[in-house]
């Protein structure tokens, strides 16, 4: 279903005004036919500015822009879901989040069914990497702790690509935590916890929007050497879309715990999150410019025309207030670890991830 999804996504999602530029080399005919070249290069700047026209009123899109900027803040709450060290610790990792305006369990068909006429307020986000470390610390007599999270990773496959770059800051402080011996069950006391965040992410997609055609008349009145005919100009580009989403979030959580064994984890809590998103689209492509007609023979073989799209749509800026709900497993042997942290706003966003560390 994703490799349906979001190349329609990517389709659904462009621009809010008209900043897609599309340059348009026109066939050239060779030399006895170039009377002719004046008329084939007017009609050919109208197909232009059709193509143009065509790619802005489809591609625009607001309610999946801010959508894919909720879908980030989600997936960006997630890492600090699963987070409260007793010792200094080391962890990488990655998540993920999906957001709709009404997540259910009928989301992923409404989103199979999408058309390029669909606008629905729904997203996808993806932090494919990221590093983060802590060093724990006393204050006021309770623990406390500070660290820093760094992201970056850059994935091609041709057909699909992620860029993500992040950063953040973070410091908590857990209180009311038993200061006996360990047990069987062992509760980990209340933790409170503030940070902000920075991320670029960015999310490839190739698709084919369709054949496009423009009919000329060519020698309508018959008084040159042609046949009075329709010649046809078609394209049928493969477009290189991108869906960058640049998030600012400051957040708060607050969370509980209790451990098994000394081994098994369980947390839970809630959080808040202020987010401001900046949305946009690139789009790029490169496609020769055909002719349909006897008049193709005619063409100069060095010359055969093309036409390139791209540029960046109208970016999409939305500030957010986000109340969520937080927990995940987190399994200890010796210093290692592995974690499983949920992010959840009831009925609009779902975000998970997985993550491996070690403590110092």
């Amino acid at each position: 279903m994703f490799r349906t999804v979001l190349p329609l996504a990517l389709l659904c999602a462009l621009p809010l005004s008209a900043q897609i530029r599309v340059d348009l080399a026109t066939p050239r005919l060779i030399d006895e036919f170039s009377d002719y070249q004046g008329v084939l290069d007017d009609y050919a700047l109208q197909y232009r500015d059709e193509i143009a026209a065509i790619v802005s009123e489809t591609l625009d899109k607001p309610l999946f822009m801010e959508g894919f900027g909720m879908a980030a803040s989600a997936a960006t709450a997630v890492p600090a879901a699963l987070r409260p060290p007793a010792s200094p610790f080391l962890s990488a990792g990655s998540s993920a989040a999906v957001y709709a305006e009404d997540l259910s369990g009928e989301t992923p068909s409404t989103l199979s069914n999408l058309d390029p006429e669909s606008d629905m307020k729904a997203g996808l986000c993806v932090l494919p990497l990221a590093v983060q470390g802590a060093l724990p610390f006393t204050v006021l007599g309770q623990r406390g702790y500070a660290g820093l999270a760094l992201g970056y990773i850059y994935a091609d496959t041709g057909e699909y690509g992620v860029e993500s770059l992040s950063a953040g800051l973070f410091a908590g402080i857990t209180f009311l935590a038993p200061r006996t011996a360990p047990r069987i069950v062992s509760w980990e006391g209340v933790s409170l916890e503030a940070g902000g965040d920075w991320t670029n992410n960015r999310m490839n997609a190739l698709f084919e929007p369709g054949r496009i055609t423009q009919d000329i008349p060519l020698d309508p009145d018959g008084e040159g050497p042609l046949v009075p005919q329709d010649i046809t100009l078609a394209v049928d580009p493969e477009v290189r879309a991108g869906i960058a989403t640049e998030l600012i979030c400051l957040r708060a959580s607050l969370r509980t715990g209790v451990t098994l064994f000394q081994a098994l984890s369980l947390y839970g809590g809630g959080g808040i999150l202020w987010s401001r998103t900046r949305t946009g689209i690139t789009v790029e492509s490169d496609a020769p410019i055909v002719i349909e007609s006897y008049v193709s023979d005619l063409v100069d073989p060095e010359h055969p025309g093309s036409i390139a799209i791209d540029g960046t749509a109208a970016q999409f800026a939305a500030y957010a207030l986000m109340p969520y709900l937080q927990g995940g497993l987190l399994f200890r042997v010796g210093p290692f670890g592995m974690g499983l942290p949920v992010v959840w706003k009831p009925g609009e966003a779902l975000g998970t991830g997985f993550f491996v560390g070690v403590s110092l």
